[in-house]
This record gives C-alpha cells, sequence and structure tokens, in this order.
C-alpha cells in the first residue's frame, strides 16, 4: 500500500509537475506576447509624439519667422512715417514767405505773362503787395486770386494752356518724399541684410 500510495504521489507530483510546466511556458508565453505588444504600442506612441513634437516645433519656427518679418516691415513703415514728418517740419519750417517770393519772381520771369496765382489765406496780403510791386516793374499780364484750398503756398496756373502747379509745403513734401522713400528704403534694406 505504501507503494502504491508513493507511485500515486509520484504521479500525481509529476503529471502537477507537467501541468505547471505547461502553464508556466504557456504564462511566460503570454508575458513575451504582452512585452512586444507594449514595446510596439510604446513606441508607436513615441513615434506620434516626435512629429507632433516636430509639427508644433516647425509651426513655432514659421510663426517666430512671421511675426519677425511683421515686426521688421511695422519698424520700417515707423521709421519711413518718422522721417517723412521730419521732412514734412523742416518743409514748414525754411518754406518762408522770402523763399516764397523768389519763387514767384522766377516764375513771373521765366512764365511771362498770361499767369493766374492763387494764395494760401495765410500769404494772401504779404504776397500780394509783392507781386504787385513786381508787376510795376515789368509789363506782363498775371491775375492774383486767394484760395482756402491751399496750405501754405500758391498754385500757378497758365491761363489759355490748361496747366497749373501748387507750390505748397505739403506738394514739396510729397515730391520729396516720393524720391526718398526709395533712398530710405534700400537704406533700411541695406541695414537689415547686414
Amino acid at each position: 500500500m505504501d507503494n502504491l500510495i508513493k507511485t500515486l504521489k509520484v504521479e500525481a507530483i509529476e503529471a502537477a509537475e507537467k501541468e505547471a510546466a505547461i502553464i508556466l511556458e504557456t504564462a511566460r508565453k503570454e508575458a513575451q506576447e504582452l512585452l512586444k505588444h507594449a514595446e510596439k504600442e510604446k513606441e508607436q506612441i513615441i513615434d506620434v509624439a516626435q512629429k507632433e513634437a516636430q509639427s508644433a516645433l516647425e509651426k513655432g519656427k514659421s510663426a517666430l519667422r512671421q511675426a519677425a518679418r511683421d515686426v521688421n516691415i511695422a519698424l520700417k513703415n515707423e521709421i519711413v512715417q518718422l522721417l517723412q514728418t521730419v521732412l514734412e517740419r523742416n518743409i514748414e519750417k525754411n518754406f518762408t514767405p522770402e523763399l516764397l517770393k523768389t519763387a514767384i519772381t522766377t516764375v513771373i520771369e521765366n512764365i511771362g505773362s498770361g499767369i493766374e496765382l492763387s494764395f494760401s489765406t495765410d500769404f494772401k496780403e504779404d504776397m500780394a503787395n509783392y507781386v504787385q510791386r513786381e508787376l510795376q516793374m515789368s509789363e506782363k499780364r498775371i491775375t492774383l486770386l486767394k484760395e482756402d484750398g491751399i496750405k501754405k503756398g500758391l498754385s500757378i496756373a497758365k491761363t489759355g494752356k490748361g496747366w497749373s502747379f501748387e507750390v505748397s509745403t505739403a506738394t514739396i513734401a510729397d515730391l520729396l518724399s516720393t524720391q526718398l522713400n526709395n533712398e530710405w528704403n534700400k537704406l533700411l534694406k541695406s541695414d537689415v541684410k547686414e
């Protein structure tokens, strides 16, 4: 009986050990499969995260480049506007009645008769008296007018010829500004490149 019990124990133990070995082997295989699957998921998650991070970095760089361009353009425009304001103020300061008298004398001498001179209201009295004196010394026919639309200056028109030109602080500033804007832009662009 002892032998029988011993044999049964040995067979039961061997069967249990075989079953435990099979269970362990199955568990080991399942664990390896789970690890492989987890490793693949980890790699996919890392890959997606890296792509998203790279995309965010590129978007940030692009936004930064655009912001730098915008700031550069805004700064350039502000500088040009500042230079325009300085130019206008200097013209306004130097556009004296004496300068205007010189311009009128030159116009009268070079254009001749048939001129219409329109003065801004701030120059009307002084200029009219000056032109009257000049006309007394010449035989040229000139019409004097007062025009509210001209700001600190005069308008010269050739009667019957269909042309006129305004000489004022605004027109001089515009003409100079048009020429200088190209130069200022070249200067600003060259400074930016350096």
